[in-house]
This record gives C-alpha cells, structure tokens and sequence, in this order.
C-alpha cells in the first residue's frame, strides 16, 4: 500500500521527525542530548504486530518502525490499532496526520497551536514515550516501599509527576513491577491542600470501596458515565493529612467514559484516571479495606542494596523504639517523640505526661511486632511511614494487638523520631 522510496513515506518520515522533535522539546535540553539519534525505543523493545499487545505497547511500536524506515508496516500497525480501539485519540492523531501528509497535506499537525485539546495529546504522547525510554530496570526497587509486610501480596503505586501507574507485588518482602499503565490526575496537578483545589494528594492510602456501574449508577445518576467501569474509594485524608489540615473528599482510582480511551495527563478533578481496560485488570488485584495505593510526587528506583540500607536504617530506629517501650525508663521512651510530634487528641507535652502515668502502673508488659511495612514517605524528605501490628503480652498472659502506623523523621542532628502516630484505621 505504501512505497518505502517514493516522496509520500519520505514526508510521512518527515511528519514523524516533527512530532518527534515537539516530543523532545517538551522533555529539555539534557534529555535531548542524552537522546541523540536513537530511535523512539530500542530494537530489541519493538514489537511485532499483535493484536494480543496492549494498545500503548502497539502504538510505541509502531513510532518506532517509522523511525526505522519501516513506514508501511508502521502505518498497517497503525490502521489496525485505531479500527480496534477508535477511542484511543493518541493513536488517531498519529495515524491521521500520517495519512494526511500521505495523501500531500501540507499543514498536518500544527504543533504550536493554543487547542487545549491537541496540546493535551502532545503531552500524553511525551509521557508515554518517557516512560517507555526510562523503565526502571527489571530489579530495580521503588524508594517508596522498602518492605512489604506478608498480607501485603500487591501494593499499587501511583507516580503523580510521571502520570505512570505500577502495580507491585512482594518477592521475599520487597515489591516488584508486575505492571505499568498511563493515567490521569486532577487538573491543578497534585499537592491537594483544600476541597476544590483540584489537585491529587500525595501521600498513603487504602482502598476503602468499590463502586461497579451499578452501584455508581444508583449515586449519582447520569454523571456516572464519567467513571467508566467503576470506580475505587481511597482514604483520603489520612492521618498525616489531618493534622496537616489537609481537606477534601471523594479522592478515587476509576475508569473513563466508553467513548474515550484514556483521558488527558491533567484532566480529573483530584482522582486518579486509566484506561477501562487496565481498571478491570487491576481490580483482580486490589482488595478493598485491604490494599495500599501509594500517591508519590516521583518515584527513585533503587538498587537492591540501596534499598536494602534505607530499609536496615528504618528498622534500627524502630528496633530501638521497641526496646525502650519494654524498659521502665519512660524518659529514653518518650526521646524517640519529636517536640512537634500530634495524636489526633494529643500534642507532644500531653502525650509525655500521659505516657509518663501509664508506665508508671503498667508493670513489665512485652511488645512484639508482626506484619511490617516500610515506606519512604511521599512528599516529605527524610520520612518514613511504619504500619504494624503491635502484640502487648501482659504480666498476667493477657494478650491484646492493634495495628498502628508511625511517621518518623530525621532530624537535624540525624536522630529519626516519630511525628505522628495513631492506629491504622484506613489510614
């Protein structure tokens, strides 16, 4: 159908090399110079034709081919890739301006045009190849979660910055990519302060719910088509969020209206946004009331030994946290609280003072710890967030337990002490 020699696939080439370069004007200088002339995605990344592939992975395949030259099997992948997902407005731009340089158009794309809509492509089309040019290594470790307690078999982490959402799963206690999908978030970006703002939080939550059509259908009538194939409640605001002042409701993972496929990078209210398709396939791992959904303003990709250090500091000052609330010495107990530490009822002053009278009557209780998790606090530096389940065996054999979270942070002079702590209620 198409000439590899003729002028149409050379100006087809050319349409590419544009869309390419707007692509990588919006990333800056450095990553230009790091690109140099490499193609949209490695060789050894290009896809066959496969309509089993999922749609993104089809898409970048195919830019990669017509950077290679290979115009006429890019643009059959193309074709068959927008009959079969004719929502997916990505991959009918692409194609369409294509075939309009083809047939001797002489405007085609016009990349520097004030249409929200196009530049809202534009931007979709950068992060998606960004994404697919800086896939964290295979056993590369998310900063985020330095471990993964044993109930915790999938954790979904959302970078904000890179519109990219992972679901990890546990190997031996640390998470790995079991997958990646592109999404959408609030339309003022994220960093949410106040109800309104239209921002997505950053920070860690649970699933609390599921909304399917049905339910969706019944609350809010004819605006539930917004939602796609459901939709999934998450706990903000937590704890942190709180005492921060933090407002704001109604914070979601959900899908998008049937006749889109994915809606633009900046676009949604607050909540988070992904194709139906990739909804559906997350819903088979994520167990409301039970999974975490971590909200991050950029993920760091560690090494496993990088991790592994993050996670044995973090474990240190927990340890050492344990053994004094065993002691009778409630002053090096109450050293591991910050000045500015808060409960949801206490400031740090009140919570000495009743530490101080509980202690004194509670005889030599021992306290275990079971089920830990560790996080890298999303934006907060030098944070983490410890949830367990903290096991007191009283002197009398009387066991009691209670799940707990703990926020810790380093301090100036290197300690790490706890700012907020309470019990895990959603958090």
């Amino acid at each position: 159908m198409f000439s590899q020699g003729g002028s149409p696939a050379g100006a087809i080439c050319m349409r590419f090399v544009l869309l390419l370069t707007v692509v990588m004007v919006c990333l800056g200088p450095l990553a230009r110079a790091e690109l140099g002339g490499h193609t949209l995605l490695p060789q050894t990344m290009a896809l066959s034709p496969d309509s089993q592939a999922h749609p993104e992975q089809r898409l970048v395949a195919a830019l990669d081919r017509l950077a290679a030259g290979q115009t006429e099997i890019a643009m059959r992948e193309l074709e068959l890739l927008v009959r079969e997902q004719p929502n997916f407005r990505l991959a009918q731009l692409i194609y369409g301006d294509l075939l309009q340089t083809y047939a001797g158009g002489v405007q085609g794309l016009k990349m520097n045009s004030n249409n929200r809509r196009l530049r809202s492509l534009i931007e979709e089309a950068r992060l998606r190849w960004q994404q697919r040019r800086e896939a964290p290594p295979a056993d590369a470790v998310p900063g985020n979660l330095l471990r993964m307690a044993p109930w915790e078999e999938r954790v979904v982490l959302v970078d904000l910055k890179a519109s990219r959402l992972y679901l990890l799963w546990s190997v031996g206690g640390r998470p790995r990519v079991l997958e990646d999908h592109y999404i959408g978030i609030g339309q003022a970006g994220f960093g949410k302060r106040r109800e309104g703002d239209r921002r997505t939080p950053v920070g860690v939550y649970r699933v609390t719910g599921y909304l399917n059509r049905e339910a969706l259908a019944e609350e809010y009538g004819e605006d539930a088509v917004l939602y796609g194939v459901g939709a999934l409640p998450v706990s903000y605001p937590n704890l942190h969020d709180r005492l921060l002042d933090r407002t704001g409701s109604g914070i979601w993972l959900h899908g998008v209206p049937d006749n889109t496929y994915v809606r633009p990078p900046r676009s949604s209210r607050g909540c988070v946004t992904m194709a139906n398709d990739d909804f559906t396939r997350l819903l088979k791992d994520v167990v409301p009331g039970h999974s975490m959904v971590i909200f991050s303003d950029g993920v760091e990709w560690l090494s496993i030994e990088e991790a592994r250090q993050r996670e044995q500091e973090a474990m240190a000052a927990l340890t050492a946290w344990l053994e004094d609330a065993q002691a009778a010495d409630s002053d090096a107990f109450i050293s591991h609280y910050a000045e500015d530490f808060r409960t949801r009822e206490l400031d740090f002053t009140a919570f000495a003072q009743q530490q101080q009278r509980l202690r004194a009557g509670q005889g030599s209780a021992r306290i275990e710890i079971d089920d830990l998790s560790l996080m890298s606090y999303p934006g907060e530096e030098n944070t983490f967030l410890a949830t367990f389940k903290q096991i007191t065996i009283h002197p009398d054999g009387v066991r009691g337990h209670i799940r707990k979270q703990q926020y810790w942070r380093q301090q100036a002079d290197g300690r790490w002490q706890i700012i907020r702590e309470g019990l895990d209620s959603g958090t």
